[in-house]
């Protein structure tokens, strides 16, 4: 049994954990977990920590009752709907925002946490956060992810663009290079 990183009494949104119940067939940790509520949620810890599971699902229910018709947030933009279901680019722009601010998040020390730390542009923050995201990047084209000019910088309009991976490939490059360069 590998060692683990223990989550009790952390808390991940509006669950806090309780202790460790068992591991998955990986050998990673199951947790049960109390949510504001007061339901108690058994979740993997690759779901606490990457930000997945946040409640018991109770949130998700109580904004799906108080944002019922036409002001959904899951009507606002499409990407994002019920049951789970998220396009390509809603997808990428979650996991920009978790290694950029989430301390649990696994890639989070070369992002956030990294010196000098990778930050968002406040546009793409917020309540309107992915709509400006998506005015100002589009749709993720098939087969492309979220780059960053030369790999360095900030995630903003400006130094960012849908990348294919030979093209993901050669921006780091270029950062390696200016680290030689800067060493």
């Amino acid at each position: 049994m590998s060692a683990f990183k223990d989550l009790t009494n952390m808390v991940f949104g509006r669950l806090t954990v309780i202790r460790c119940t068992e591991r998955d067939k990986w050998g990673r940790a199951v947790w049960e977990c109390l949510c504001v509520c007061g339901t108690t949620k058994v979740i993997r810890s690759t779901s606490l920590v990457s930000g997945f599971s946040q409640s018991c699902g109770c949130w998700r229910r109580e904004r799906a009752t108080a944002n019922s018709g036409s002001n959904h947030p899951n009507f606002r933009h499409g990407h994002a709907m019920s049951g789970g279901n998220m396009s390509r680019t809603y997808v990428t722009w979650q996991g920009m925002i978790a290694r950029c601010t989430n301390p649990y998040n696994m890639r989070f020390s070369s992002y956030g946490g990294a010196n000098p730390p990778v930050a968002i542009c406040d546009r793409w923050l917020g309540r309107d956060g992915f709509e400006n995201f998506l005015l100002d990047m589009g749709e993720r084209p098939e087969g492309t992810s979220l780059g960053r000019f030369g790999d360095v910088g900030n995630y903003e309009k400006s130094n960012c663009e849908w990348q294919t991976p030979k093209q993901q490939g050669a921006e780091q490059k270029i950062k390696h290079q200016l680290q030689l360069v800067a060493a």
